[in-house]
């Protein structure tokens, strides 16, 4: 079988040039860029429906929002402010009793409180601030202008009036803005309305003609956000530490970031389609700081799983698992798997993706204890029925301790996804008095450990640092930075990994980006589907004038040779590395996936999506006739590509009484034999495989070659099956359809 693949690999990259004027395209966008990790609503850790916007933080509970303002400096109090609304009506005639006592009800990023059966405040978080809106079904009883009055709370100093609305705050610093009132009816007719300071109270106001006339719904429109003194803010929001990865069983993609808050950090997420059309996340307040997330998917379950950091104090860091719904982006379980009085460094987490509930093996987390300098590795099994999963963690495993002046292991890096074999790939960062390396070993989904540390790359001149690997089913792909011989240039460089007979991990031949005064790569990002290995990085230019951007290249997963032209992602500023989750839902070859970077916009530090296209889909299948007897049928899954890893050709229904096929695969137009009824393509480079239950298939990568762009071979089964004779010379031989290939990209 291997020496078979050997020759198929050596017959395609010795094919003729065909057509030398066809390149392959490159990456392409397939949808505009959307954001993600915007204001969100979520439960704090006392269970308060919390949401966070532009430099304030929003909590909502019966009675009423508070908004309260953040500053960059911690520790210091910007104040507050607490809306309750106390009158909504006509001319004295009250369109409902105030308080109602509802309760806060939450959809995606709106709050809505219902005051009646016709009548609702609600609350949008947006970029800007809060968006605080009230919807009248119907046409309020009574004449005159409609009014909404609040009773405010606050220490702030104020307020100052102009005619845009109210300010709560001295003036050149921060405060709250209320203002910006208009009303808009069903037909989309709008109005300026009014706000005014009365009596302690404020009030919100439209003009009772366009009540009168208005078609309902009639929705009275203020915002509602902070107001900054910006000469000493700039950055009110900031979204960092970006990691992605993809849920098969539902097609959505989890994004998961830090949330900054200018001092105070927390864990966000936001789940999201390919269109970036969002089903729920959270950016939580929480009074500990928080580190960037790493995430994995679990598949059986429709289930995410986050780990980060807490600081809990100076002395004591947990390292915590969020186990996240990818069906309704709701935390199902929330767990401290270890803690450090010193922190906890370069973690990571892979998932067995179509484990079985109740096997044991699902979610993988390995990081370094700062305190004891040891990697420990965390197995988490998972049992019962959706939703009411039960975790189990296995006991931890120190598998490398730092000796003084010995080796160093740090930066540690693991695959996301294993395939039924278990096998997730940790790639580690080693330094010592000799020089810089990348080490490997195996970790399975069941938290064993089996072989041992081996090395990857090793240099005495350069600097190796920032891996990434990802892949599966005894196949990887590793990337890391480098910097050659002490040089400012960085480089990625990227191998392929795979899994020997013996168990033993081997890894071939490098590739370089960058590395050049001119061109400059850097935090590499690796994410693999079964077509192709995307490997997205930071690209650093100096001429004709600096500029850094966000770049993705697609790989061949075997050779890792470089197989389309790379593509630079539309960000005008970048201090974060690009991560990509490949769509393979509904058994696709992987030619997708969503890319997640972070864009500075606006002075924020906002995280992005975009859907793009490998074009790993090229090429042509034209099945032809030719077969005979109860041969079976030819069936190839997805057409020839350069590049693709996994091109397959299977055959099925082949009879119980056939012992063997042997698969041939022939360069088109050298011509056919005939036989009987059989028409027999020639014996070039052939395989033989055995028939179970009447089915046999076979798989080999296409090189990465653009010469083999319009070349075309034909494939076909010859079954021995001895209780037949279509062909009278050849007793026993049948043989399935011809199918005719021609490459493509």
């Amino acid at each position: 079988m291997n020496h078979a693949r050997c020759f198929v690999i050596g017959l395609l990259s010795s094919f003729p040039v065909v057509a030398q004027n066809l390149v392959p395209p490159p990456i392409r966008a397939l949808a505009p860029p959307f954001s993600v990790g915007g204001p969100q609503l979520g439960r704090d850790e006392s269970g308060r429906l919390i949401g966070a916007s532009a430099g304030c933080r929003a909590t909502f509970a019966v009675g009423g929002m508070r908004l309260e303002l953040v500053r960059e400096s911690a520790g210091e109090d910007p104040g507050q402010l607490k809306l309750t609304p106390i009158a909504v009506g006509r001319d004295g005639v009250a369109v409902t009793a105030l308080p109602s006592l509802a309760p806060a009800e939450a959809d995606g990023r709106m709050v809505q409180f219902r005051h009646g059966a016709t009548v609702r405040e609600r609350f949008e978080l947006r970029a800007e601030g809060v968006e605080l809106s009230w919807v009248f079904d119907t046409r309020p009883a009574g004449n005159g202008d409609l009014f909404v009055r609040y009773a405010v709370e606050t220490a702030l100093q104020g307020p100052v009036c102009d005619r845009d609305g109210v300010v709560f705050g001295t003036v050149g610093e921060d405060g709250v803005r209320i203002g910006n009132v208009f009303g808009v009816d069903a037909d989309g007719a709008r109005v300026r309305g009014a706000i005014r300071w009365c009596s302690g109270a404020l009030e919100l106001s439209l003009p009772a003609a366009f009540v009168d006339a208005a078609r309902y719904p009639l929705v009275l429109d203020p915002l509602v956000g902070a107001a900054f003194a910006w000469s000493t803010v700039t950055t009110p929001i900031v979204n960092r530490g970006l990691d992605a990865v993809r849920d098969r069983s539902t097609g959505r993609t989890l994004f998961a970031f830090q949330h900054d808050f200018f001092g105070s950090t927390s864990v966000g997420y936001e789940i999201v389609d390919d269109q970036g059309i969002s089903s729920g996340g959270a950016t939580p307040s929480t009074p500990h700081p928080q580190s960037a997330p790493k995430v994995a998917s679990w598949g059986t379950g429709a289930m995410f799983g986050l780990v980060y950091q807490e600081d809990l104090s100076s002395t004591n860091h947990a390292l915590r698992l969020k186990l996240v719904s990818a069906a309704t982006a709701g935390v199902v379980f929330d767990l401290v798997l270890g803690t450090s009085t010193a922190a906890w460094l370069h973690y990571d987490i892979g998932c067995e993706s179509n484990a079985a509930v109740g096997s044991g093996r699902t979610f993988v987390v390995v990081a370094k204890d700062e305190a004891t300098g040891g990697t420990k590795i965390y197995a988490i099994g998972l049992s019962g029925t959706a939703p009411s999963f039960v975790p189990s963690v296995t006991a931890s495993s120190v598998i490398v301790t730092d000796a003084p002046l010995g080796s160093t292991y740090t930066q540690h890096a693991l695959s996301k996804s294993a395939g039924v074999d278990g096998d997730l790939v940790l790639l580690m960062r080693r330094v010592n008095l000799t020089g810089d390396s990348i080490a490997m070993r195996r970790v399975r989904t069941d938290g064993t450990l089996p072989g041992s540390v081996q090395t990857l790359h090793f240099s005495s001149t350069d600097d190796v640092s920032v891996p990434d690997v990802d892949g599966r089913s005894g196949r990887w792909v590793a990337a890391w930075q480098q910097y050659t011989g002490g040089s400012s240039n960085s480089s990625v460089v990227v191998a392929p990994i795979h899994l020997d007979p013996a168990g033993i991990l081997v890894a071939g031949a490098e590739s370089t980006l960058g590395g050049t005064a001119v061109a400059q790569d850097s935090k590499p990002s690796v994410a693999c589907s079964s077509a192709k290995a995307w490997v997205g990085m930071q690209h650093r230019v100096t001429l004709p004038s600096v500029s850094t951007s966000m770049r993705l290249a697609s790989y061949d997963v075997d050779t890792c040779v470089s197989c389309n032209d790379t593509f630079t992602l539309p960000t005008s500023s970048s201090t974060d590395r690009v991560v990509v989750a490949p769509a393979e839902a509904g058994g696709g070859v992987g030619d997708t996936a969503l890319a997640g970077y972070i864009n500075l916009l606006g002075g924020w530090y906002n995280a992005w999506g975009q859907l793009l296209v490998n074009t790993a889909n090229g090429g042509t299948v034209v099945m032809l006739s030719g077969g005979c007897g109860a041969a079976g049928s030819q069936s190839i899954p997805h057409p020839p590509a350069i590049g693709a890893s996994q091109f397959t050709s299977a055959l099925a229904s082949a009879p119980p009484t056939a012992l063997l096929s042997v698969f041939n695969l022939s360069p088109a137009g050298v011509g056919t034999l005939q036989c009987g009824s059989c028409v027999w393509v020639p014996f070039s480079v052939t395989a033989t495989l055995p028939l179970v239950g009447g089915a046999a298939s076979i798989s080999f990568p296409i090189p990465c070659q653009p010469t083999l762009i319009g070349a075309q071979l034909e494939t076909q089964w010859t079954t021995f099956d001895p209780t037949q004779a279509s062909c009278p010379l050849v007793p026993g031989l049948v043989l399935s359809n011809i199918a005719l290939l021609t490459f493509g990209q």
